[in-house]
Formats: structure tokens, sequence, C-alpha cells
């Protein structure tokens, strides 16, 4: 690699001590500090056609710097390089791996590739960089899964007696980054960047129950003379109850032609906001029935979403609209006196771009009725959830869904979770995948390709989940001790009538089979399904049902084969309160009920090998 320009690639960066935003116009280039103090700077610049990242580290320090990654956070098993420069400016430099708690080792083959080294009078800087796959089993793979970045330093050059302390930071390395630099200096407005771009703040604010699952709704109201144009939206960090917050999902809320919008919204923006699925402690509740149009959504670990130049999502198409904001909280140790102050920055601007963008909800049925069923002590069960072809013919006009970004979403125990997408008996690249899915950091990610579902394609989410940490049995539901599996889509051009597409199995004879259960029935005190027959189990939820059952090898397996193959109720409805004239044609047109499968195809898509493995081909032939 040319010195030179390794070297004028990151010394043109500013010195700004801000994380996570786009620097200039090449998608590909980041920057993040991993440490609050802001002691350790990271860069780096990913490079596709030569599939190699380059790094640059730049460190208060003029002792030793450690950077590396891991797939879980953890020091063992890590890849690690350590350098720096000595007293006499000599640079040292390594590649190592970490096997359990001892000291990072010595790798047989360096694929670590320090590319320049020096420092000031206060600070130690590393260029380096290393191919996407060395086929070194003492390196980690840098592909499409989240991995967590270790870093730590020291004040001493020579042998590095141990790694000192050390600290890890999630991250996506591929994905590509479009958050502006001004998102993170948001208060001073004048900022160059922000012409002609304005900030609409939401807040989501309630003393936290002592309880695990809290969702808490409220509404908000925006006023433009025009229709704008969101190019981006933000969590704001350190606020109050900011280590709770699961998820937070944004509604647009339509009312039908013959009411007025006004009259069932306005006496609400002055409610303190309650319960999103339970009954509120207030006489009256929101109209959250109106408020289906999802329009914005971060989860655990995001931070901020921006999206490319030709799109964005319409707001103030009409002089009031309406939203409401469902924050959901995590309490897991039900610790009373938490008080949870979220807030959201939508950033927008008068420019209308090109398109007009959606966000679509794809996966398994939430909260899940019998069918996500995940029993104990498993290493790995797979759940799936489709949107048929059938859904995709009747939703999606025939230039079909162009996919910008899109937010994979499970619980505590996801851990692969892949996008599939199928068209005329084959299978398409994957949409999106995590093999190293980590339920902490889950943001929203920006595709380096946009990706077209036309009408009649299939589009499956598949979730695999890990059980063995558990000894009851896992069912779908919204808390985070239950389970999801799903995706949020960001895409264009956007559909007012629907936004949903999911399945779930609707058999009785499933629910008999594995749990004795005739009938259930929803519990919105519970926020869980209970059996109502047979009388002998009637009230009890399927969780409790569910831990009665003695899951043996033979009913596992057969489970896990039901949960690939058993036909499963497509779910697609229109999804407005005010739906056109065309959407309700096509329902009154619609044939009833229909089911789906993952597909029997011969041609599944497999990610190629890019390192030739002569025990793994024989093992596979």
């Amino acid at each position: 690699m040319n010195l030179q320009r390794v070297c004028s690639v990151f010394l043109s960066f500013p010195l700004i001590f801000a994380t996570g935003f786009r620097i200039d116009n090449n998608p590909n280039r980041h920057v993040e500090i991993l440490d609050s103090a802001g002691k350790y700077r990271l860069e780096w610049l990913v490079n596709f056609k030569e599939e190699l990242v380059t790094f640059n580290v730049t460190v208060e320090t003029k002792g030793w710097v450690g950077f590396g990654l891991s797939k879980n956070g953890e020091m063992a098993g890590a890849d690690i390089v350590i350098g720096g420069l000595e007293p006499s400016g000599k640079r040292y430099f390594s590649d190592r791996h970490v096997v359990g708690n001892e000291y990072p080792l010595r790798d047989e083959i360096q694929d670590w590739i320090l590319e320049n080294a020096w420092e000031s009078e206060t600070h130690t800087s590393l260029v380096f960089s290393r191919k996407f796959d060395t086929c070194d089993n003492q390196d980690i793979p840098i592909n499409d899964d989240s991995l967590a970045l270790i870093w730590a330093f020291g004040e001493v050059d020579g042998k590095v007696e141990h790694f000192g302390n050390w600290e890890s930071f999630n991250m996506y390395l591929k994905d590509p980054q479009l958050t502006p630099a001004y998102v993170e200096r948001r208060g001073e407005l004048a900022t160059k960047g922000m012409d002609n771009v304005k900030v609409w703040t939401m807040e989501n604010k309630v003393q936290l129950h002592m309880k695990r699952t809290t969702y808490w709704c409220n509404m908000h109201k925006i006023s433009l003379p025009k229709k704008h144009h969101t190019i981006g939206y933000a969590l704001q960090a350190g606020t109050p109850g900011h280590s709770n917050i699961h998820q937070i999902l944004i509604f647009k809320c339509t009312v039908p032609q013959n009411l007025n919008p006004e009259s069932i919204f306005e006496p609400f923006l002055t409610h303190a906001g309650e319960e999103c699925y339970s009954p509120g402690t207030e006489k009256t509740q929101l109209p959250t029935q109106f408020c289906t149009d999802l329009r914005y959504g971060i989860s655990i670990g995001g931070r901020s979403t921006f999206f490319p130049d030709h799109a964005g999502i319409p707001i103030g198409e009409s002089e009031n609209e309406y939203y409401l904001f469902q924050a959901h909280y995590d309490n897991p140790q039900s610790a009373p006196g938490i008080l949870a102050q979220t807030k959201v920055d939508i950033y927008y601007t008068p420019t209308v771009r090109q398109n007009d963008m959606g966000v679509f909800s794809l996966g398994h049925h939430v909260p899940g009725s019998p069918s996500l069923i995940l029993p104990p002590g498993l290493a790995s069960h797979k759940i799936y959830g489709h949107c048929s072809s059938a859904c995709t013919k009747k939703m999606f006009s025939e230039e079909g869904m162009k996919i910008v970004a899109l937010l994979l979403h499970s619980h505590n125990q996801g851990r692969k979770l892949r996008l599939h997408h199928f068209r005329n008996g084959k299978e398409l690249p994957w949409i999106s995948n995590d093999d190293n899915y980590n339920v902490f950091y889950q943001p929203g990610r920006n595709l380096r390709e946009e990706v077209t579902i036309l009408p009649g394609d299939q589009v499956t989410m598949s979730c695999t989940y890990d059980t063995s940490n558990r000894n009851t049995t896992t069912v779908g539901g919204y808390g985070t001790d239950q389970e999801m599996c799903k995706t949020f889509i960001t895409y264009y051009p956007k559909m007012d009538d629907y936004g949903i597409c999911r399945s779930m199995i609707a058999s009785p004879t499933y629910t008999k089979r594995y749990l004795g259960i005739n009938n259930v029935t929803w519990d919105k005190y519970q926020l869980e399904y209970v059996a109502s027959s047979p009388p002998e189990l009637g009230g009890r939820t399927i969780s409790e049902v569910s831990d009665t059952i003695h899951w043996n090898e033979e009913l596992l397996s057969h489970l896990q084969r039901e949960h690939e193959t058993h036909p499963q109720l497509a779910i697609c409805p229109i999804s407005t309160a005010a739906p056109s004239e065309t959407a309700v044609e096509k329902e009154k047109g619609a044939k009833g009920q229909h089911f789906v499968t993952f597909p029997k195809i011969a041609k599944l898509h497999r990610i190629q090998k890019r390192c030739w493995d002569y025990k793994l081909y024989q093992s596979e032939n």
C-alpha cells in the first residue's frame, strides 16, 4: 500500500472529538472516540475493491497502544495488535491472539500490517491495515457480523507485561456511514452543514413501574406550512433512564376522512402518557388505534439513522400532524424510582428529495401466539417469519420496494438473524445477516447497495436462538425475557396502505400437540396468551403451560421441523385508518386466508468461501 496515500487519508481528518459521524462524502470512512475521556480516537477506511480495512488510532499516551477485534466483547479469543514507538524512535508492532486469560500470544503469521507510526508530545498514532479475511484461524474475519472493538493503552514502552485496562466498543465495521458531523454538535444550529436543516425534539417521560417491562406512549404534534422531508433522526445520549431503553418506535397518526384529527388528538398533547398495551390509569386512553404508520425506529445500542441524498421520510404533509411516541423500557431487576426521559431529534428540511420513504415491519407475528416457543437448554433453535409472495403481489407496485436501510431485531436469546429473499424458485443474496448478533447492539444499518423486492417475491426472516442458559421455556412476547423475530425496513417509494407483513402458526393441531391447549386468548394485563380450553388449563399463560412440558429429544426435533415446514398464516392487512379506494378493493377481492412456509427449493444462497480449507473440503465431500 502507498504509505504517502495512507498518511494523507488520515492526516486530512480534523481532530474533532465526536463519535459516529460522516466526515466527508465517502460513506466508507469512519471515526469514533472509543472512550468517554476522548483519549482514544479510531478512524478506519474500508476498501471493498482490495477487501482491506485501514485503521488509524490516535491515543493520548507516549507508551504502547493496543487494538483488536472480539466476537463477544471478551479478551479470550480476541484478535489483537500491540504497537508504539520506543524512546529512540524505533517502531514496534505485532499481530497477536488471546487464548483464555493469558497475555496475547504472537501469531505465527503477521497479517496486520503497520503502515506508519509517529508521536507528538502527547499522543501516539498508528496506521495499520488488514484484509477482510486472512485465512488465518488466529485472526477474526471482518465481515457483515457485529464485532466488539477491543482497545487499551499503557504509559510505558517496551515489553508489555500485561494488557492493562481494556474496554470494548460494538461496531459493524463494513456498514456505510451517512450521519453528518453536525448531529454530534446539535446545540450549534449555525454549524456548517445545517443550512436549511431544522431539528424537532420529541420526548417520552415516565417514572418506571416496579416491573420488568414498560411500554410507554405519549402524543406529539408538529405544524409545518408545507411538506418537508426527514433526512435522519438521532437518540440523545445521556438522558435519565438511557440505560433502560430497549426500543423506540414513532408512528404517524391518521384518522378516517369523516373524523377530525384535531378533536381526537389535541386533548392528549398535554397528557402525561400511559401504558401502550395495557389499560391506562386515566379514564381516557390514547387513541393508539389511529397511530399505525411507523416512521422512525431506534433500538438498544443505536444512536442515529440518516438517509442517502435521494430519499427522505415525508413530514408536514398536512398543516397539523400528530405522532405517537412508543418507548419500550427494560427494568430487569424491577428497581424502583427510575425516571426515564427519552429524547429523539428529528432532522428535517423543506428541500424535498426525489423519493418518499416509509418504514415496513416484517417477520414473525408479534407477540407470536404459541408458534414462537423456545424450549430451554438448546444451543440453537430457529424460528421463521415470512412475507409471502401473495402478500408482496398484493401490496407492492410494479417497481417494488427499494430497501435503503433496516434494523434487525430480537431479544435476549437471539444469536443469528438473517433476512432471506426468494424469487422464481431461487434464493437471492441475503438482504442482511448477522451471525454474531448482539442484543445490546441493534443499530439501524444502511445497506451498501439498495435491494429491490418485487411483487411476487417472498421475504423470510430467520432467527436462531440460544436458550442453553435458561431453565424455563421462552415464548414470543413484548418483554426482553420473551422473544421476537422481525426487522424494520426503510424503503421507497412509500406505501400508504400497508406497513406490516408477518406470519404465524395458527393451527389448533400444533397447539394441542406441543402444549395440550385447544384455544388461547390474549390477556392484555399479562401481555401474553392464556389458555381458554381445556378447562384444566384455563387461565394459565403459554409460559406456565410450556414449562410443564417434558422436552425430550424426539419432541425437540419434531418442533424444529415444524417451525420450518408447518404452514404459517400469512398476515398483510391494510394498516392505516384511512385506506385508499384501491386498497379497499384489493381486500374485497382477496380469497381469504393463505399460508406460507420456507420455500422448498434446490438452490439456496451461500456465502462464497474465500479461504480454501482442505480439512473442511474433505468433511463436506
